[in-house]
């Protein structure tokens, strides 16, 4: 698409931001940077580009201003808790009062506990709830038999496949890097490789 309708394309990222921070999703809005940052850098090959990002990056300096000029001491809060509960994580080991945090890290811990447990092949999928709650049956006694995840995909494939799990997620997140390196380097081979890398670097 070469006239002014390709323009409307910019409005997908737009729209997902906006989702993002409507919905307050701490885990999404950490792929929000390095999304910008791949475009970016695949859009600074051309002076078109470059023009685009520099828009777009005044656009975002706004949007940063405007939304702590009228949500600045709730922004701030947040920001400020978010550091609280990191300290307090280094610190302790423990969430303080987020029980959010707190929930994960429970999780985090049996995880790790579980694929210490059984290194190489893991427990198999079906066992995530089992292995949970045997490594703390205080916090997840009642997931035994249950469809369980441990909020963390390296964990899940540690812990459901051991070692060899997690390779099978290193080959996931690399095999469509590595097939777009591997294709003709034709007209569209830049925009596959910003298809790619953002589809990895998301997941």
């Amino acid at each position: 698409e070469n006239g002014w309708r390709r323009w409307l394309y910019l409005l997908g990222p737009a729209a997902a931001i906006v989702v993002t921070a409507l919905t307050e999703s701490r885990g999404a809005a950490l792929a929000i940077p390095a999304m910008a940052l791949i475009a970016a850098l695949l859009l600074c090959r051309d002076r078109q580009g470059r023009w685009l990002v520099l828009v777009g990056g005044g656009f975002a300096i706004a949007g940063l201003v405007i939304g702590f000029t009228v949500q600045g001491a709730d922004l701030l809060g947040r920001f400020g808790s978010i550091l609280d509960t990191v300290g307090t994580v280094l610190q302790t080991g423990q969430a303080g009062g987020d029980e959010s945090t707190s929930q994960r890290l429970d999780m985090y811990q049996a995880g790790l506990a579980a694929f210490q447990q059984r290194p190489w092949l893991g427990w198999g999928w079906a066992n995530l709830g089992n292995a949970a709650a045997e490594m703390n049956p205080g916090r997840f006694g009642d997931q035994a038999d249950t469809l369980f995840m441990f909020h963390n995909d390296a964990i899940n494939f540690a812990v459901a496949g051991g070692v060899v799990g997690l390779l099978c997620l290193v080959v996931i997140l690399v095999a469509p890097i590595a097939g777009i390196l591997a294709s003709p380097r034709d007209r569209f081979f830049v925009v596959r490789l910003h298809c790619c890398l953002s589809l990895s670097v998301a997941y």
